[in-house]
């Protein structure tokens, strides 16, 4: 399910994303992907799902700093439900995608956690 939620520029859901993204689950989503924030906000396992409140900007301009970061989520499904996820750190230049590497990637990393 893909969830319009969420204050731009916040690297923290708010209480409407949370209850929002609970009640996909709740009700049978397995994987619920958040956008609206142009930032980077946590990914948080729940119950038998995931949550990506906000995976950043993947292709769009006019941002700087946190507004650069993004992640590609690497999800794999299974009839069972979620058997493992990832992500690949990505950095907007001239609002393209490229890969992020060393403290820059670590960076992304860490603000998903």
């Amino acid at each position: 399910m893909l969830l319009h939620s969420g204050y731009e520029g916040l690297t923290t859901p708010n209480d409407i994303q949370r209850a929002n993204a609970y009640a996909a689950i709740d009700a049978g989503a397995t994987l619920v992907i958040g956008h609206h924030p142009h930032v980077l906000q946590p990914v948080e396992p729940y119950k038998n799902g995931l949550i990506a409140y906000s995976l950043g900007n993947f292709v769009f301009d006019g941002f700087g700093g946190a507004g650069a970061q993004s992640a590609i989520l690497n999800v794999t499904l299974t009839p069972a439900g979620i058997a493992g996820y990832s992500f690949t750190p990505v950095v907007l230049r001239d609002g393209r995608p490229v890969l992020a590497e060393g403290e820059e990637a670590a960076a992304i990393l860490a603000q998903l956690e």
